[in-house]
């Protein structure tokens, strides 16, 4: 069977996250500004939707450089057979990875730096609801925060997570003695909670760890889930309380500063630690340089803690020499 160019094109350079672009460099801030606009220029018009920066495109200066180049693409995902084939027509040898796990598209835009001749990747980020996805891929200026938006994006995730759910709506199921031959019985078989979804909006999913013969690490039953809300002003009220706004989910930094500013609804102090240990135990944040360190710092300046000494102070070194000779000189006396 002969295969289209869209089926070439998947077989040949699907990938799910990563590197999508093998041959892309890091893009000069302010270029990564100017290319970004080229291609959403080229693509609104051709499929008359709308296109916009995401994440830190287009807020960096030249001083600093972009991983990839994040583009909003209003379009539902079941048009990606068309971009795919336009950015192949569009941008002649380019690298291009066809993601649908991220409902994106990356491909490698070549332009000259200084004479040089570099590839930038370019991440197209479908969706059908460009008003929330304009907010959950925002990501703050390096001028207003020190964090990427990766790390704003693990911390809303568990703000999320850690909503109450109505028990009485919503009960927690356990295993019985039928289950298994009640080898499980008492423990927990399914429950529901609140999540963040980047794409959909503020929802209820229903997790299970129910197998065919045994419990199995607890997955998602994705027919089940509930969408609570897809405005991010409705999200931000539900998920933090009545007197949050967007202004205040600007930043990991403002947002940790609502948490203990006595606005936020659900504040117990189990509840901001779970909230903590979740964000520093992370394994995303651990792809980013100094990361856990920085959100540790701004995590302790609210919750009054003070950073643990590191080893023993010189002066406790001190002291106990000066014990040791006052026993000796005594033990001399006498």
């Amino acid at each position: 069977m002969k295969r289209t160019l869209f089926q070439s094109i998947v077989k040949e350079s699907i990938e799910e996250g990563g590197n999508a672009v093998p041959s892309a460099q890091p893009v000069r801030g302010d270029l990564a500004g100017e290319i970004a606009k080229d291609v959403i220029n080229a693509i609104s018009s051709t499929f008359n939707c709308e296109a916009e920066p995401a994440g830190s495109t287009g807020k960096k200066g030249r001083e600093m450089t972009s991983g990839d180049i994040d583009i909003l693409l209003g379009l539902p995902w079941e048009r990606n057979e068309e971009v795919a084939q336009w950015v192949k027509e569009s941008f002649p040898n380019c690298e291009m990875a066809v993601q649908p796990g991220f409902k994106q598209i990356s491909f490698g835009y070549q332009y000259d730096e200084d004479g040089a001749p570099k590839v930038a990747q370019v991440d197209l980020m479908f969706t059908s609801n460009m008003n929330w996805r304009r907010w959950s891929a925002y990501s703050p200026s390096p001028y207003e925060s020190k964090f990427k938006g990766l790390v704003q994006t693990v911390l809303l995730k568990l703000i999320a997570r850690s909503k109450p759910i109505d028990k009485e709506k919503f009960p927690d199921e356990f295993y019985t003695a039928e289950d298994y031959g009640g080898g499980f019985e008492g423990v927990m078989k399914s429950h529901w909670r609140y999540m963040w979804d980047a794409e959909i909006g503020l929802v209820i999913v229903h997790r299970t760890n129910q197998g065919k013969k045994r419990p199995i690490k607890s997955y998602t039953i994705k027919e089940d889930t509930i969408v609570v809300t897809s405005n991010p002003d409705e999200a931000m009220k539900l998920i933090f309380g009545p007197e949050a706004t967007l202004a205040d989910m600007k930043s990991p930094e403002t947002m940790v500063a609502f948490l203990f500013s006595g606005k936020y609804a659900y504040a117990t102090p189990e509840l901001l630690q779970r909230i903590h240990d979740g964000v520093v135990a992370n394994k995303e944040m651990e792809k980013v340089p100094g990361a856990i360190e920085n959100f540790e710092a701004l995590w302790n300046e609210y919750a009054g803690k003070e950073e643990e000494p590191q080893g023993e102070p010189a002066y406790s070194q001190a002291i106990q020499e000066i014990h040791d000779l006052y026993r000796r000189m005594k033990k001399t006396e006498d």
